[in-house]
This record gives C-alpha cells, sequence and structure tokens, in this order.
C-alpha cells in the first residue's frame, strides 16, 4: 500500500473544506470594504477639504523647519503628491469611482 502523493493529499482537502470557495467569498467581501472605505473617505475630504489642505499645509512646513529647509524641494514634491490625492478622493462620485 502505497500513500497517495502529497499534491492529491492537498487537493483533496482544499475540495473538501472548499477553500476556493470561501477565499472568493474573502476577496468579494474585501473589495466591497475597501470601495466602501475609498467612498467614505471622498465623502470626509469633500465635506472638510479646507482642514485637510490646512492639515497638510501645516504637516510639510513642520517638516521643513524640523530639517531646517535642507529638504525643501523633496518636501513640497510629497507635499503636491497628497494634494492631487486629496483632489482625486474629493472629485469621486458617490459610488467612489
Amino acid at each position: 500500500m502505497s500513500k497517495p502523493p502529497i499534491s492529491e493529499t492537498i487537493r483533496a482537502k482544499l475540495e473538501q473544506y472548499e477553500v476556493e470557495r470561501h477565499v472568493s467569498e474573502f476577496a468579494a467581501q474585501a473589495e466591497q470594504l475597501l470601495e466602501h472605505g475609498r467612498a467614505r473617505a471622498g465623502q470626509l475630504v469633500r465635506e472638510h477639504r479646507d482642514d485637510v489642505d490646512r492639515l497638510v499645509e501645516r504637516a510639510a512646513h513642520a517638516v521643513d523647519r524640523r530639517t531646517e529647509g535642507r529638504h525643501a524641494a523633496r518636501i513640497d514634491q510629497v507635499r503636491l503628491q497628497i494634494e492631487r490625492g486629496v483632489e482625486r478622493l474629493a472629485d469621486q462620485d458617490q459610488d467612489g469611482r
């Protein structure tokens, strides 16, 4: 009596526990949660846009002061990237698109 190859044993257990179905369900739920989170983030940014812009500006100035201006160009680049990201979030429709 020889044992079946390990790959067949693993395949049988995966089928027995319906792993593929569970993983697919988990992925679908995760995608829905991510979309909901993105839509909610967009809503919050639209509602508090001035506060977000002010926070980003204050953070950039604080980092610039702490680094004594040595990284001012890079800080400006990062600040602009964050502002573009915030703008993209705010411009999404209610469904997060």
